[in-house]
């Protein structure tokens, strides 16, 4: 498996991911994918499986580092990366990029 597929919320022994709970609190902060606006999840699964350059290894990489140039960042992938593939390696940075989202459209409100 890649890390793409609905398995992204269990750890490798099976035990849902220590994650996940603040993950679907971020993602209920976006009106459209609270529970009440999306009772079947099916926009909130939209969100996790679609693609963001907001998560490829260079975006994550630059934002990690101090000042903004990650460490051989030529190396560095930049395709777009879905959250769920990407939350089993870096959670923080998905969690981040559904409370940035939310914020942004709280602003706009």
């Amino acid at each position: 498996m890649d890390g793409s597929e609905p398995r992204f919320q269990f750890l490798p022994d099976g035990r849902v991911h220590p994650k996940l709970p603040e993950l679907l609190e971020a993602l209920a902060q976006i009106p459209s994918y609270s529970p009440d606006q999306d009772p079947g999840g099916w926009g909130r699964m939209a969100w996790l499986y679609g693609s963001t350059a907001f998560l490829s290894e260079r975006t994550l990489a630059e934002e990690a580092s101090e000042d903004g140039i990650a460490p051989n960042e030529a190396d560095l992938d930049t395709a777009a990366r879905t959250p769920a593939e990407v939350f089993p390696i870096d959670p923080d940075a998905v969690i981040a990029l559904a409370r940035a989202e939310a914020a942004a459209l709280h602003d706009r409100l």
